[in-house]
């Protein structure tokens, strides 16, 4: 009897030890670039909205608008900074050498280093998108 105890016992406790170990080395639940609400297709100018009701919507940056930046691969978080809309890199995102890992939005026109959009889409992104998705 006391043999069959303590085999249970052993039995319990490597158990307890396997999964406390197993529960270190699991993946996170938030993986870093899989979470995005908006989509940048850099080289068509095409953005892809995926608001929660699930109707992606399709917006193309017309020309004239303004000279988009290149901006890193990556999902970028929009954040409000002042009274106005910036692209942030989490740490997430690969920069390269002297990038900041910022880039400002604003509305069509200029020639500076902003991504320029129609008054319509800042608005849309500004109000419903929290991170953007930006491919080539």
């Amino acid at each position: 009897m006391r043999a069959s105890i303590a085999i249970v016992v052993s039995l319990a406790l490597a158990a307890t030890a396997l999964t406390a170990s197993a529960s270190q080395t699991a993946a996170p639940v938030w993986e870093a670039g899989s979470h995005f609400t908006a989509t940048l297709h850099q080289r068509s100018n095409l953005w892809r909205l995926h608001p929660a009701d699930g109707q992606d919507l399709a917006v193309t940056v017309p020309p004239g608008c303004g000279d988009a930046p290149a901006i890193p691969e990556g999902v970028w978080l929009l954040v409000h900074r002042g009274d106005g809309l910036v692209l942030q890199a989490p740490s997430s995102v690969p920069l390269p050498d002297g990038h900041e890992g910022a880039v400002e939005v604003r509305g069509c026109g200029g020639g500076d280093d902003a991504l320029h959009l129609p008054a319509q889409l800042l608005d849309l992104l500004a109000e419903h998108t929290g991170a953007i998705h930006v491919a080539d």
